[in-house]
């Protein structure tokens, strides 16, 4: 009986063993991995805060200023018109999750404004209207001219710093930074334009207004307040831009190109994709400029009323 208890004893124990050996031994070899103080207290991730801008140009600016500090997000998805945008339930939802609502602040787009209509009231005051004191202008697309985004970034680093206090360093910063780089950008454009004062470059919708009066071009726009040019419209244009020896016709990747390739093939020129929200902002105005410059700008003739020409900054015929 003893010698049976004792057999039966060894059984045991390495039965109990084993497995408690085999778990010793990958803790040791999991040890290295950081894997053994699994149960010892890890701090907490902070959430990064959320900035939501209404159009891609604005995300530019944010980044420059604030950097990784913040996640930014874009309202309007990409290829779409601000002019006629209606936000989904989606981006609506998208508002609640936000420290920051960055707007242009035009009353030119709507979609902004029907945004903020429908913000609760506490959340109402997160909005941001980043070109206010620069909004002297019927044309919406302020953000193509970088005199005027001087103003957006005071207001941005304004409001950030407020926001954010212990950014306020970095963000000062950055903002002197960016207002040396949009300075260096002025300079580039005007060289790079250098040959073109008074001239003329020919789009499909307006957008390019504000770049135009601030390098001294005129923009000739093909529709007519968002609308498809009539025969007599386009009979004028073709006269026009044959006579200007113009190069290109420039299309925005959110509109159609229809109108674009009938004067182009008319003319013998190009069409010419310019985005006006690419989010890419600085590298994307040196690209226009560099655009109009190689299609070739001609000084618009003396207006007169007989041949129905107006103010060249009109960007009408």
């Amino acid at each position: 009986m003893n010698q049976a208890r004792l057999v039966t004893g060894r059984r045991f124990s390495r039965n109990t063993w084993g497995p408690k050996l085999l778990a010793a031994l990958v803790f040791l070899v999991l040890l290295p991995y950081g894997l053994g103080n699994g149960c010892a207290p890890r701090e907490a991730t902070p959430e990064v805060p959320i900035v939501l801008v209404t159009i891609p140009p604005l995300e530019f600016f944010v980044r420059e200023l604030a950097g990784d500090a913040v996640e930014v997000r874009c309202l309007l998805p990409p290829g779409a018109d601000p002019h006629g945008y209606e936000p989904g339930v989606s981006q609506l939802r998208a508002l609640e999750s936000a420290s920051l609502i960055v707007t242009v602040g035009h009353p030119a787009l709507s979609f902004e404004r029907a945004i903020i209509d429908r913000l609760p009231g506490a959340a109402a005051s997160n909005v941001v209207v980043g070109f206010a004191g620069a909004l002297d202008t019927p044309d919406p697309h302020v953000w193509l001219s970088p005199d005027r985004c001087r103003t957006l970034s005071r207001n941005l680093s304004e409001r950030l710093s407020a926001t954010w206090p212990s950014l306020a360093p970095t963000i000062s910063e950055r903002a002197d930074s960016l207002d040396g780089a949009i300075t260096r950008l002025d300079h580039r454009i005007r060289s790079v334009l250098s040959q073109d004062q008074g001239g003329a470059f020919l789009v499909v919708h307006d957008a390019w207004g504000p770049f135009a009066d601030a390098y001294g071009l005129e923009q000739i726009a093909i529709e007519e307040d968002g609308h498809e040019p009539g025969p007599e419209r386009i009979a004028a244009i073709l006269s026009r831009a044959r006579a200007t020896h113009l190069g290109a016709v420039f299309v925005e990747p959110q509109f159609s190109r229809q109108s674009a390739e009938l004067i182009a093939s008319e003319i013998g020129a190009e069409v010419v994709v310019l985005d006006p929200l690419s989010t890419d902002w600085s590298d994307n105005l040196i690209k226009a400029a560099e655009a109009i410059a190689a299609a070739g700008t001609t000084p618009a003739p003396t207006a007169t009323p007989q041949n129905g020409t107006t103010d060249p900054k009109s960007g009408t015929l």
